[in-house]
Formats: C-alpha cells, structure tokens, sequence
C-alpha cells in the first residue's frame, strides 16, 4: 500500500501547530485510518539559526507536537505507530541562506515504514 503524507511547517523558534499544519495532519490521519499496520517516524527539522543543541531540541519538539496531535486524531491506541525523531539543521531541503529557504527547513516529515 502506497500512502503519501504531507510534511508540515513551523514558525521560526516554534513547535506550536499552525492552522494549515492542522488541516494537513487532518488529512493525513484519514489517510492513516486505513493502513493500520504502517509505523510512521516523525522527523524533527530546523533552519540553522541557533545552536546544533538547541536546534536538536527544538526538532524534536515539533515532532513530539506532531505526535501529539496525531494520536488525538487517530485515536491514543494508535500511540505506538508513531517514532518521534529530531535532526535538527542537519538535514535542509532548501538553502539557509534566505528566509524562504529557513522556512521551508523548519519542518516534521513522515517517513514511512511497513
């Protein structure tokens, strides 16, 4: 079974779940709900404004924020499908040298397993 979730984004120095973060979570369940068996690793991402530490922390915390919200919409016996990992600015997708790029670096991507 092929399933494609979408990452979600982050304001800069924040964990907290936007709007539009929600709706994609949201979506995201409903696509989970069918495939029960699936383990999914929460990866935790920051722009490189901050220390390496720092930014560890904080990408763990947006990942467990996705976690959270997650279990709430899927239901708390679905806890262990989820692993909540950081890479902190160790991993862009886009450049940190402009801030269209920080804010595509400042993320929580689900990663598949069966």
């Amino acid at each position: 079974v092929s399933v494609a979730l979408e990452s979600v984004h982050f304001k800069f120095d924040s964990a907290k779940l936007t709007n539009k973060a929600q709706t994609i979570l949201k979506r995201n369940a409903a696509k989970l709900r069918e495939n029960q068996k699936i383990k999914v690793i929460l990866e935790g991402n920051t722009c490189s404004i901050g220390t390496g530490e720092y930014n560890l922390k904080l990408g763990k915390r947006r990942a467990r924020s996705v976690k959270l919200y997650m279990v709430k919409q899927l239901g708390v016996e679905r806890d262990s499908m989820f692993v909540v990992v950081s890479h902190g600015e160790s991993t862009p997708v886009s450049s940190n040298e402009t801030e269209e790029g920080r804010k595509q670096n400042r993320r929580v991507d689900f990663v598949l397993q069966k």
